[in-house]
């Protein structure tokens, strides 16, 4: 089985070009983007994109303008966001489509509903949709998140665990069986680390946030222990360190307390080392 990591465009003032072509000198396989509502910009990011050998996850989310819901829209109209973003990211070839799905305040059954009729959409598109465990959507903890998954078994995770940790304000002691089960239906893979107070560690090398990386550590490699029983050939990992509130910042100056290029390439590198580790201990 192979790592290939994706570049996201999150916190990126770059052109197309510049964005494609510091993705691909740094050793990303691709790029990971929101769906553009412009047909020429898609156009120059595809073209790009092909002349540098980059393959594309197109990034959506469902009813909304840009991370959380609409409060007030319903399942149907959640899943017509998902078909027609779907369909804008056709343009692009992607590899598969990464979704921020449905609503935080819906009940088990609004939650059923969607994503039933979502893999549904999987199949009239013919393409895989993960659903991301992010805040403010469906899959913000992980009881919910098993609830769902284990009435829907086909039903594909992009794994932010990092999230979950603020959300349940804690590194999810006592919840091992749930993540180990839970990771037989993770595709794709959001490397960022959250602790128990925030969803991004300032610095994934300071010493005093080593617990909770081991944690995230634990869980990547349940993840891919479980894509290669699977079969899988190819396990995707996005280094989606972030700023918008993410970054921690110092008061008054707002000066960033680390950079967020400097943070991609290291869990690029460190994830490289890690999952060859895994690899000679665990793939014959």
């Amino acid at each position: 089985m192979k790592l290939e990591f994706y570049k996201n465009n999150w916190g990126e003032d770059l052109s197309v070009e510049a964005l494609a072509e510091k993705a691909a000198s740094a050793g990303f396989a691709g790029l990971e983007i929101e769906s553009q509502p412009a047909t020429e910009i898609d156009l120059q990011l595809k073209n790009i994109s092909q002349q540098l050998g980059l393959k594309i996850i197109g990034e959506v989310s469902t009813a909304s303008d840009y991370v959380l819901p609409r409060r007030d829209a319903t399942v149907d109209e959640h899943i017509d966001s998902l078909r027609e973003q779907i369909q804008a990211l056709q343009i692009l070839e992607p590899v598969f489509v990464n979704s921020l799905s449905g609503c935080d305040a819906w009940s088990d059954e609004q939650n059923l509903e969607f994503f039933g009729k979502a893999i549904e959409l999987e199949k009239e598109f013919g393409i895989v949709i993960t659903h991301e465990t992010h805040r403010g959507r469906s899959l913000f903890n992980p009881w919910v998140t098993q609830r769902v998954c284990t009435q829907l078994p086909d039903l594909k995770l992009c794994a932010d665990y990092s999230h979950w940790c603020v959300v349940a304000e804690r590194i999810l002691e006592g919840e091992e069986a749930i993540l180990a089960s839970l990771a037989k239906q993770v595709y794709h893979v959001h490397a960022r680390v959250g602790y128990d107070q925030g969803p991004q560690v300032p610095d994934p090398r300071a010493p005093e946030y080593a617990y909770a990386v081991e944690q995230h550590q634990t869980w990547w490699r349940q993840i891919w222990q479980a894509q290669y029983e699977r079969g899988d050939q190819i396990t995707t990992m996005n280094p989606e360190w972030g700023v918008d509130g993410y970054m921690h910042e110092a008061p008054y100056t707002q000066q960033p307390v680390a950079d967020l290029w400097d943070l991609q390439l290291y869990t690029l590198h460190e994830q490289t080392k890690q999952f060859e580790k895994w690899g000679g201990e665990n793939v014959e």
